[in-house]
């Protein structure tokens, strides 16, 4: 059976092998990566518990709010209007046939979208992939000998032995041009950012010359 990088907990509930277990013990990690039931809803189809959960979910406002920021910068303003809540409450609502018909995805919007999109942009089945930029940004600042030499594993936050194993997992599913990599590649990028943020909060040495 193929590893994924993840322990199991308790029913419903994973720790990422990159995360020290005293540690997860000490901040009480497992309780809190416990999700209620999706606040109690009940969904007649996975797609629309799917929908639910990204539009509440942390990691779907952060990097909105990053973005937000770094627009506001810039002097632009982001709009979202998929994010409209009349939306959210339509989309919700549609029978899976709208969604999905035989091998098109997003059925409702490329109908919506005819004669307003050129038909090579509204049939089109595939869409950009940046991935690419974190396995090489990974390769750039050393990757697999850098984690040996993380300040906040020497705190005891992460498993070093752990991310090695999922780094390794990932460049070897990324070779076979196995889009599995990209389970990998999340986690990894949260230990890289972590450990930056915490260099760069107190005056450690740069990442490369630890």
């Amino acid at each position: 059976m193929r590893s994924t990088g993840k322990r199991l907990l308790t029913k419903g509930t994973i720790l990422p092998v990159s995360i020290n277990e005293r540690f997860a013990g000490r901040i009480g990690l497992r309780e809190r990566l416990r999700r209620s039931d999706d606040d109690g809803l009940k969904f007649s189809t996975y797609a629309q518990r799917r929908v639910y959960r990204l539009v509440t979910d942390g990691a779907e406002v952060q990097p909105n709010e990053v973005m937000e920021r770094a627009s506001a910068r810039l002097g632009l303003e982001d709009r979202h209007p998929f994010h409209d809540m009349r939306l959210a409450e339509f989309a919700l609502a549609l029978p899976e046939e709208q969604r999905w018909r035989n091998d098109e995805t997003k059925h409702i919007l490329r109908e919506a979208m005819r004669g307003r999109l050129p038909e090579r942009v509204r049939r089109r089945k595939i869409q950009g992939d940046f991935s690419i930029l974190f396995v090489k940004t990974l390769e750039a600042l050393g990757a697999e000998p850098a984690f040996d030499r993380l300040a906040i594993a020497s705190l005891g936050w992460v498993e070093p032995k752990g991310i090695r194993r999922m780094y390794r997992e990932m460049t070897g599913l990324y070779a076979k041009n196995d889009l599995s990599y990209t389970a990998r590649m999340w986690p990894l990028w949260g230990v890289l950012a972590m450990e930056l943020w915490f260099r760069a909060a107190f005056s450690c040495d740069e990442m490369s010359s630890a």
